[in-house]
């Protein structure tokens, strides 16, 4: 017995040294996807304007409850807390400020893609779960990585994935209290962050499907006492309320953002950006929509005929993709005519988080077919040659903006200049990426 308790000690412990030496590889890998978000840095966009201006005039509490386009965006909020808060605990100076934001997008991206190995290393084992983390690293974002990483604005779409992540692993430990408890109170925040994460809560039930059943047949409503059960039913009914809160306050309109008509001609490219882009990006200039049909029919083939016991998960995998990309084109069919050709410049901002499911789902299915060492060793050499010649195209190339940083400077020049240059209580702060954003900040906070 000793002996065991012994094992399980040294397994955690090993299994914590992997994680935490994965998720600091991770972190570099983001940073270098995109340094000059660090290295040339600034507040982007609704960053400084919204999130930060909120939690400096209202504190980080209340700040952080503000409604963002009619919703909450708490997720992305504790993000800027956690950089005001260091920022404020250490008295750093103003112009550390987004830098400090900007690590934390990059930690948040790589805990991101860590999560497969904390949450199902024993499922995947560490080998498929680390090549996981690095596809996840490595998601595709050929033309607007620099407005995802580095940037905490586009994060949101990244809490999808974790309510699919957090989804699976409450399933797999349906009737593990403490387990199921914090998988809903990170659902919880899903929700209070990416609001279509919502529709994905009912698979938390999947598990207690049968006591379900034979409550609905027997009805005796004492089969519904179950932790798992009234837990899932408690978060449901927390994000109706939620819903039903947002629906009365209202969604404001944003009048020229994204609202042309639907052009048909992009039915295949988005079914392209949200799931097999991962896989054929380096190709996108010879690209149809009959090779994307094609390889997610292949695709789909050898999960639905070849391997069915890993079809309810893939399913489910798939489910969640088409309710994040339905609904956001449905919210904002304009975006469409960006992605009338293949090499047209699709936003990657949108649709980043439903392909890093789908690599999820298909390295899943693939992973028990490789267990192996010689298998292990063929599969590092074909995805690393897949990734060394694909590399170039998986990032958006700095002439298309690194002319726009410049242009606005960092924040760093601007204090140095507004500071000497005007008068008066506050200053304004020129933003990225274009003039419609400024920050006006008192003049004891930025120039002191």
């Amino acid at each position: 017995m000793t002996e065991g308790i012994l094992r399980g000690v040294r397994e955690r412990k090993w299994h914590i040294a992997i994680s935490v030496a994965f998720f600091l590889l991770a972190t570099l890998i983001f940073y270098l996807r995109s340094p000059q978000a660090f290295h040339y840095t600034n507040f982007y966009a609704e960053d400084g304007t919204v999130m930060l201006n909120n939690i400096m005039q209202y504190g980080i509490v209340e700040g952080s409850l503000k409604l963002f386009n009619g919703y909450l965006v708490v997720g992305q909020y504790i993000l800027v807390d956690v950089a005001y808060g260091v920022y404020s605990l250490f008295g750093l100076h103003f112009y550390t400020l987004p830098k400090l934001m900007t690590v934390v997008s990059y930690m948040f991206l790589a805990f991101t893609a860590t999560l497969p190995l904390l949450l199902f290393r024993q499922q995947l084992g560490v080998f498929w779960a680390c090549a996981l983390g690095i596809l996840i690293c490595l998601t595709p974002m050929p033309i607007s990585n620099f407005i995802i990483i580095g940037p905490i604005g586009n994060l949101k779409f990244a809490f999808m994935f974790w309510a699919v992540m957090f989804i699976l692993f409450r399933n797999q430990h349906a009737y593990e209290r403490k387990k199921t408890l914090l998988a809903d109170i990170v659902l919880l925040l899903c929700v209070t962050t990416d609001v279509v994460s919502v529709a994905l809560l009912p698979m938390t039930l999947w598990p207690y499907r049968r006591t379900i059943l034979d409550v609905i047949r027997k009805r005796q409503f004492t089969g519904l006492v179950n932790f798992g059960i009234l837990s899932s039913l408690i978060l449901m009914l927390l994000s109706a309320v939620y819903i039903f809160a947002v629906l009365i306050h209202g969604i404001p309109k944003m009048p020229g953002y994204l609202d042309a008509s639907y052009d048909q001609a992009a039915n295949f490219k988005i079914l392209y950006a949200s799931t097999v882009q991962g896989v054929l990006y380096p190709f996108y200039e010879r690209l149809s929509d009959w090779a994307v049909l094609i390889v997610f029919g292949l695709i789909l083939l050898g999960v639905y005929v070849l391997n069915r016991r890993n079809r309810v998960l893939f399913s489910f995998c798939m489910y969640a993709i088409a309710v994040a990309s339905v609904s956001f084109v449905a919210a904002r069919p304009g975006v469409s005519l960006y992605m009338d050709e293949y090499y047209a410049p699709i936003p990657d901002q949108f649709f980043y988080a439903q392909q890093m499911i789908f690599i999820f789902a298909c390295v899943w299915v693939v992973a028990p077919y490789v267990k192996s060492m010689r298998n292990r060793l063929i599969s590092i050499l074909i995805l690393g040659v897949f990734l060394i010649l694909a590399s170039p195209y998986g990032n958006a190339k700095e002439t298309a903006y690194m002319p726009a940083y410049r242009q606005r400077g960092s924040i760093y020049e601007h204090i140095q200049r507004v500071c000497v240059a005007s008068e008066g209580p506050k200053v304004q702060l020129p933003l990225y990426p274009v003039v419609a954003f400024n920050l006006e900040v008192d003049r004891d906070i930025a120039c002191r």
